[in-house]
């Protein structure tokens, strides 16, 4: 029998609690609306042709994605890569799903590269805070002895 209670917050090694998960994936969809805020103001700024529409919101939702992944897997404390690529599958699916909102009913080959930069984003999340969560161990440990 554990002594834990049952409602008590879970630690970032024992789980993931779905407040933390929420908060990560609000985090990222702000990020990810922050960039487009940026970009969309570009675009009337400059003059950027329609067609740069296409790889802009592919980086807003990879900054989305890196976000997330990033924080998800600080909260989470292991399987770092797994939390990103999770993430980005997560806004991938959400870009596809707006795509066929839109009515988009064809899509290119070009179509495959969206998915894969926003994993490759996701990832890449993942692992840097995965590192930077391992060199300020090593830090700490380094400042104990």
């Amino acid at each position: 029998m554990s002594c834990r209670k049952a409602n008590a917050m879970p630690g970032p090694r024992s789980g993931l609690h779905p407040l933390m998960m929420v908060s990560s994936v609000l985090a990222g969809i702000s990020a990810c609306c922050a960039m487009m805020l940026l970009f969309s103001w570009l675009m009337c700024s400059t003059g950027l042709p329609l067609f740069a529409a296409a790889p802009l919101s592919t980086a807003a939702a990879g900054t989305g994605a890196l976000v997330t992944g990033a924080i998800l897997s600080v909260v989470r404390g292991k399987n770092s890569l797994v939390c990103g690529l999770l993430s980005g599958c997560f806004y991938s699916i959400v870009l596809f799903l707006v795509a066929l909102l839109a009515g988009q009913r064809e899509f290119l080959p070009t179509a495959l590269l969206k998915p894969i930069c926003i994993l490759l984003a996701g990832g890449i999340g993942g692992v840097l805070s995965a590192a930077a969560s391992d060199k300020n161990k090593r830090k700490r440990s380094m400042k104990a002895k």
